[in-house]
């Protein structure tokens, strides 16, 4: 007898969010790694050094040195502000 697993995005290493830039109607589905931080996150979707990033679980922008795959759910709104 075979048991199956499940296995969510977490267990996996990646977590999809939705990114919505402040202002703009609609939302983009995107994979965060495990270990990505805020920094690389921005570099890899080509905004700008000072766009500030925010979580649903903290009200103030996040710090770039930090893990965003630590401060995510899976298609938690990850918000965008230049």
């Amino acid at each position: 007898m075979t048991t199956k697993h499940k296995r969510n995005h977490a267990d996996s290493g990646i977590k999809w969010i939705h990114v919505k830039a402040q202002g703009l109607i609609g939302f983009q589905t995107i994979v965060v790694w495990a270990g990505e931080t805020v920094e690389q996150f921005k570099q890899l979707l080509g905004l700008h050094p000072e766009t500030m990033v925010t979580v649903p679980t903290v009200a103030l922008p996040l710090h770039d040195g930090v893990s965003l795959f630590d401060y995510v759910k899976n298609f938690d709104t990850v918000l965008l502000e230049a």
